[in-house]
């Protein structure tokens, strides 16, 4: 305490500054740690300088400050990269930490016209909203009784076994002999699928034949469907052949990609050779 009440005012107010000063710590991925100081002393420079007087140099100073601008924010990244890698740390959640300009919902409104701003109310009314969207109002699904059977030409004999299609979730497969046989099964599901809200996406709705198959369209809603000679299943590439080695060519070239996005970041070019960190990344990313 000093006698002095302004003198005395005045050092509480410094004091609480230096205090709030020393106690206030930066993001990780604040923007002064993604730019160097040279690049804010361009930037400082820049913005005092008078671009009508001096256009040409205003120019090549903007020039100057986006090459500065994107290198730092490479090596940022790569820095980060790097340090997750030797923490053993998950690359992907530390890539979408890095992510910028990156939106979120502050807020739903219901019906009433009033605004819910928390997690949990948000996740309230999305899932009532997608229960009341998907919900079934045709009752129980048809089923049918063991004197009742699935007429024979919708279906195929495999093993032993009549099959006319494999499901996975909304990824389905249906398997008859004929294209006519295709584009009734195909009309079935539709006119099945609408009755709960459901379509066919025609774009992504494709054919595949055998050799001994006609040329016959298959037919969809009036439109007829694009013939393929290979299609991606359940992450599989499937041909008609079984031939495995577009499918062994495909996964190479997936995984040459994955290592490519982080090759960058994971070769220390500094030493010729890899880190710790690089052979990390390449035993959770490349190797089977």
């Amino acid at each position: 305490m000093v006698d002095d009440v302004n003198e005395d005012y005045t050092l509480l107010v410094g004091t609480i500054i230096k205090i709030w000063n020393e106690c206030r710590a930066e993001a990780l991925n604040h923007a002064s740690r993604r730019i160097s100081s040279s690049t804010l002393a361009l930037l400082g420079k820049r913005r005092h300088m008078d671009r009508q007087a001096n256009h040409v140099e205003f120019a090549v100073l903007n020039r100057l400050c986006r090459q500065r601008l994107a290198e730092d924010h490479a090596n940022f990244v790569r820095s980060r990269l790097l340090d997750a890698a030797h923490r053993k740390r998950s690359l992907k959640m530390e890539k979408r930490a890095l992510e910028e300009h990156r939106l979120s919902i502050p807020c739903l409104k219901v019906p009433n016209g009033s605004r819910w701003p928390s997690r949990p109310e948000m996740e309230n009314i999305m899932a009532n909203f997608y229960t009341a969207l998907y919900e079934s109002n045709s009752g129980h699904t048809a089923v049918l009784s063991p004197e009742e059977e699935v007429p024979p030409f919708l279906t195929v004999l495999i093993d032993g076994e009549r099959i006319n299609h494999l499901r996975y979730a909304n990824d389905i497969v249906l398997i008859t002999r004929s294209p006519d046989d295709a584009s009734e099964m195909l009309q079935r599901l539709d006119e099945e699928g609408s009755k709960a809200g459901l379509s066919i996406n025609k774009t992504k709705t494709k054919v595949m034949r055998s050799a001994f198959s006609s040329r016959q369209p298959v037919i969809l809603q009036g439109v007829p469907l694009e013939d393929v000679s290979e299609y991606v299943y359940l992450s599989r590439l499937l041909n008609m052949e079984n031939d495995i080695k577009p499918e062994i060519a495909r996964r190479g070239r997936s995984g040459w990609a994955a290592y490519n996005s982080i090759k960058s970041k994971a070769i220390d070019n500094k030493t010729s050779g890899q880190t710790a960190a690089a052979r990390h990344c390449h035993n959770i990313h490349a190797r089977p």
